[in-house]
C-alpha cells in the first residue's frame, strides 16, 4: 500500500567522488559493488519504506552521476524512464517542452482486475512473509547482496551483430524444416543468445523470466504514459540438454517466442501464478531480462548531451540481465550482467567467440 502524509518528502543526497568517472562509464568488467556508492538507499523505518530516493554525485572536472532508487510497487521501467526523460527535457528546454499527451497518467481505475488477482497476490504474500518481522521483511526489498568477488560487465551488440544472429536462427530453422519461422525481435534474439551463452558456460539456470509491459495488451489498452507498475511476466522453461546443443540459440528463441505468443490469449492468462513464480525463485533459480531495447534509457539529455552509461544496480541482487538500446548503433542492444569473476571470464569468452564465429566481434574489453 502506498501511503502519503503531510511532511513526507523525497531524500536527495549530493556527493563528490574523486576520480573514476571514465572507469564507471566504461564497459569493462569491474567489481559490482563499486557502483553502490553512486545510488542512494531506501532506508527502512519501522513498517514503512520510502518509494523514491535520489543521489547526485559530482566527479570534479569529469562528469556527474544521477542515482535513483525506487520501490518497484509504484513504478516500472517505462514509468521511470518517462520520469527521467521528462525531467531532462524540462531542464534543457523548459516546461513547455512537454506536450499534454506526454504528461503522466495516474488513474488507477483504468486497470481492471477481472480475476481477483489482487486478493490472490495478497494471500500469497501473507503466507510468504508470515514468519518475518515487518522491518526484516522490508529490508529484503533494498538488500543488494552478492558474492564479494562479483563483477558487472557491459556488452554492446551492433545492429549487424543482431542481424547475423537472426540469420543464424533462421538458417537453423530452414535446415530443420520447421513449419513456420519464429518472429525474431531484437529482444528475443538477444535474450536467447545471452541465455545460451550463460548455460553453456556452466550456469544451471534453465528457466528464463520475461517481464512484459501490459499497457498496450490490456482490453481496453492503457496509454503508455500510465504512471505505475503495469508489468506481467512469463517463465520460459527449457531442457538443459537443448541449451547445450549446436542449435541451442534457435531452440531458445523458439521457446521465448512461443511463450510471448501466449499473450495473444489475454494478458491475464495465468496471471494468478505470476507472483508464485517469483517467490519460488530461491528453490528454482531463474535467469531473465530486465529493461528493454525500446525504452529509451539513453535519451535523457539534461542539456549536457546523452548519458555515457546507464546501469541497473539491482541486477547484482536479482541476477537478471539488463537490456538497453545500444547508444552507439541504432538497432543494436546493450546488455549488462553480474557474475562472479571466474564465471564472467568464461561467459565473456563464450559470448565474444560466439559473435566472432558469425564474422564479427563484440565491443567487449577486459580490465
Amino acid at each position: 500500500m502506498v501511503h502519503y502524509k503531510d511532511g513526507d518528502s523525497v531524500s536527495l543526497t549530493v556527493a563528490q567522488f574523486e576520480g573514476g568517472f571514465h572507469r564507471f562509464s566504461g564497459n569493462q568488467a569491474r567489481e559490482s559493488k563499486e557502483s553502490h556508492s553512486l545510488h542512494p538507499q531506501l532506508s527502512v523505518s519501522g513498517s514503512a519504506i520510502p518509494v523514491l530516493a535520489l543521489q547526485i554525485t559530482v566527479f570534479p572536472n569529469s562528469g556527474i552521476s544521477f542515482g535513483f532508487s525506487f520501490h518497484h510497487s509504484i513504478a516500472d521501467a517505462r514509468t521511470l524512464t518517462h520520469f527521467i526523460n521528462s525531467w531532462a527535457s524540462i531542464c534543457k528546454l523548459g516546461k513547455p517542452s512537454l506536450s499534454t499527451e506526454s504528461l503522466p497518467l495516474y488513474d488507477r481505475t483504468l486497470i481492471k482486475d477481472p480475476k481477483g488477482i489482487e486478493k490472490i497476490f495478497m494471500n500469497q504474500l501473507a503466507i510468504f512473509f508470515r514468519s518475518e518481522s515487518g522491518e526484516r521483511r522490508l529490508s529484503k526489498v533494498a538488500n543488494y547482496s552478492r558474492a564479494s568477488n562479483a563483477v558487472r560487465t557491459t556488452f554492446q551488440l551492433s545492429r549487424a551483430d543482431v542481424a547475423r544472429l537472426k540469420e543464424r536462427i533462421l538458417a537453423q530453422h530452414k535446415k530443420d524444416k520447421r513449419s513456420q519461422p519464429p518472429r525474431l525481435s531484437t529482444f528475443t534474439v538477444v535474450c536467447a543468445y545471452v541465455w545460451v551463452c550463460l548455460v553453456q558456460s556452466g550456469d544451471e539456470r534453465i528457466h528464463f523470466l520475461i517481464n512484459v509491459d501490459c499497457r498496450s495488451r490490456l482490453d481496453p489498452s492503457v496509454p503508455w504514459t500510465y504512471f505505475g507498475n503495469c508489468i506481467g511476466n512469463r517463465v520460459v522453461k527449457a531442457e538443459r540438454d537443448d541449451l547445450l546443443e549446436h542449435d541451442a540459440i534457435a531452440k531458445a528463441a523458439k521457446l521465448i517466442e512461443e511463450k510471448t505468443k501466449q499473450l495473444e490469449k489475454g494478458i491475464f492468462d495465468g496471471a494468478e501464478f505470476w507472483l508464485s513464480h517469483i517467490l519460488s525463485a530461491g528453490a528454482d533459480p531463474k535467469f531473465g531480462a530486465a529493461g528493454s531495447n525500446h525504452l529509451g534509457f539513453y535519451e535523457a539529455d539534461f542539456g549536457w548531451g546523452r548519458p555515457k552509461k546507464v546501469e541497473l544496480v539491482s541486477i547484482d541482487r536479482s541476477g537478471l540481465l539488463f537490456i538497453a538500446e545500444n547508444p552507439n548503433d541504432r538497432g543494436g542492444a546493450e546488455i549488462s550482467l553480474t557474475l562472479e569473476k571466474h564465471e564472467m571470464d568464461v561467459f565473456s569468452s563464450m559470448f565474444c567467440n560466439g559473435l566472432s564465429a558469425g564474422g564479427n566481434t563484440s565491443k567487449y574489453s577486459r580490465l
